[in-house]
């Protein structure tokens, strides 16, 4: 069922730009919750397509731990080396505004953002921090950001809580 839904998502992720797959700028998507089992799951389809990363965590070092093979196997395939880093890592607290700013900034080093993927916490996740705060400040930022072609927002609690903050916010 999980890899139905995530092979949808991609396909419509992958169809509404395939022109940009083409280009010689690969696609750079802004990624939170990357570290957990939906966010490997979709940072690894997003990275057999052409997608550059930037993975916004609260712990760099499990991240690192969890992707920095990844980023060497895909910077090769990209025609570089690994100093032609395809994943990008971004410490920070949704619930803070300056650190959600500093997640949408482009470096020297880096490529513009062309999409917001936030995988929004699950069991056990601080729904108020995560969930509304956490949708809201990044949500208010994408907007502010020119590059950002789509955002794509996956929530369980959405499915399990009709009632919840975040549905109320975007489905009002």
């Amino acid at each position: 069922y999980h890899s139905f839904i995530l092979s949808f998502f991609l396909l419509a992720l992958t169809l509404r730009h395939c022109g940009a797959l083409q280009s010689p700028i690969p696609p750079v998507a802004l990624i939170t919750g990357a570290t957990g089992r939906t966010g490997q799951l979709v940072s690894d389809l997003l990275l057999e397509r052409g997608f550059h990363l930037r993975i916004f965590c609260r712990d760099e070092a499990k991240a690192r731990e969890l992707f920095e093979s990844k980023n060497s196997e895909y910077s090769k395939k990209d025609g570089g080396d690994v100093e032609n880093c395809v994943i990008e890592y971004v410490p920070g607290d949704l619930k803070s505004m300056a650190d959600v700013k500093t997640a949408f900034e482009t470096s020297s080093s880096s490529l513009p953002l062309t999409h917001l993927v936030f995988l929004a916490g699950g069991e056990g996740a601080d729904y108020k921090g995560v969930n509304y705060h956490g949708v809201t400040t990044m949500a208010k930022q994408a907007v502010q950001t020119p590059s950002i072609r789509q955002i794509v927002l996956v929530s369980t609690a959405w499915a399990t809580r009709p009632y919840s903050i975040a549905s109320l916010l975007f489905n009002t």
